[in-house]
């Protein structure tokens, strides 16, 4: 469950999610930059009071900013991964979607010590985005 969005993520509206998070991470970026632009050119000219909060402003953007953009990054890995957060530990071995490039199952222990193991971990593979995201690149930013 995501308390930013008020809703669960999942194969439906992971693209809608991540979208949500480039253009909310952007916003954040716009405001704190043009904030901290006038803060810097304005600075004699705006009264006390209002430079307090401007640089609040400034700084809650940054933290948001901050915030949203690690799990973008995050939620990006998911995406080329064909994984979501419940799959990424507990459920890594089970995920019928994700693309290997070896098809039977090795045990966990030897998994790790394999270098399948860690090409598996860190295949980040076209046809994933694919699944989330569509074949057609007019899509890949509408919201649709």
């Amino acid at each position: 469950h995501c308390p930013w969005v008020g809703s669960c993520v999942g194969i439906t509206n992971h693209k809608l999610f991540v979208q949500f998070l480039i253009y909310t991470t952007a916003g954040c970026s716009y405001g704190a930059l043009k904030g901290a632009l006038l803060l810097y050119t304005l600075w004699e000219d705006v009264p006390v009071d209002n430079r307090r909060l401007l640089c609040f402003a400034v700084y809650v953007a940054l933290g948001l900013t901050t915030t949203i953009s690690k799990l973008l990054v995050t939620h990006t890995y998911y995406t080329f991964t064909s994984k979501c957060f419940v799959e990424m530990e507990v459920l890594d071995e089970f995920n019928p979607f994700f693309e290997t490039y070896q098809n039977k199952q090795l045990n966990y222990e030897s998994n790790l010590k394999s270098d399948v193991y860690w090409r598996r971990v860190f295949n980040f593979s076209r046809v994933n985005f694919y699944q989330v995201f569509g074949t057609n690149p007019y899509y890949w930013f509408l919201p649709i």
